[in-house]
């Protein structure tokens, strides 16, 4: 199972053994028989909301995915989507990455927003990486009003090994059903990634290079399941952190899971 602890500022933290977690599968402590950095190839779709209400930070969006660009390995490989009233593929998987850039500078200006409607393609893209670890950035400001399918993702995510990364950007008031701590923040704990919450995109670069250090220092825990008897049910599941003065460090990783995923 993926994971990602942060400390307060955000920040991955590396170093980190399987002595120090506790694994809780539905109540129960459960021991932890693996425990390993995760550091595999990535395949990643980059995800850009190119909405009316995102016009004003798609450079600054640019210029964060230029950054990113340079911590990318040389098997490491990219596409993009863009998505306003419905999603885009851009281009498929590349694995030099600055050619992806212009193609969002030729990106249209919309009027609606459909998130969730990206999510789902961009996982079905996933489906053909050719690496064994796949992930999702997205980048949007966190107003949909367009999607069809937000019910469907949150298993899609769980059932899926792939991990979620995010920035959202709000210039004004929005949903926390949704966003902050709704649906962006759900499928980045879920998935072992991370998530942002910016007021102003001059924040993207320092948010998305947090996000391009936590793909490299994410884990993989694994543990032996109480009990198999109950197939294919979800399980709720904690992970802890079992050392002391740990109270500043945060953990993302999936709260349930079903046996016959392991």
């Amino acid at each position: 199972m993926p994971l990602t602890v942060t400390n307060r500022n955000g920040k991955a933290v590396a170093g980190l053994e399987g002595s120090q977690f506790r694994v809780l599968d539905n109540g129960e402590a459960r021991p932890v028989v693996s425990f390993e950095p995760d550091r595999l190839p990535l395949s990643l779709v980059v995800v850009v909301d190119t909405s009316a209400s995102m016009g004003s930070s798609l450079e600054q969006t640019r210029l964060a995915l230029r950054n990113f660009a340079g911590s990318t390995g040389p098997l490491d490989e990219t596409a993009l989507i863009t998505f306003s009233s419905h999603p885009q593929l851009v281009t498929d998987f590349r694995h030099d990455f600055a050619p992806l850039l212009s193609k969002l500078a030729a990106g249209r200006v919309a009027d609606y927003t459909a998130l969730d409607d990206a999510l789902r393609q961009a996982l079905q893209v996933l489906r053909s990486g050719h690496n064994p670890r796949k992930a999702l950035l997205i980048i949007t400001d966190g107003s949909d009003y367009h999607s069809r399918h937000t019910s469907e993702l949150m298993n899609a995510v769980r059932e899926s090994d792939v991990q979620v990364y995010g920035v959202a950007v709000h210039y004004q008031s929005f949903s926390m059903k949704r966003f902050g701590n709704g649906l962006l923040q759900s499928l980045a704990k879920e998935s072992g990634g991370l998530s942002f919450e910016i007021r102003n995109a001059r924040h993207l670069t320092e948010m998305v290079e947090k996000i391009a250090d936590g793909t490299r220092n994410l884990y993989r825990i694994g543990f032996k399941p109480s009990v198999v008897d109950d197939w294919g049910r979800w399980h709720k599941i904690q992970v802890r952190l079992a050392v002391p003065n740990s109270g500043g460090l945060r953990i993302n990783a999936q709260s349930a899971y079903k046996p016959s995923d392991l």
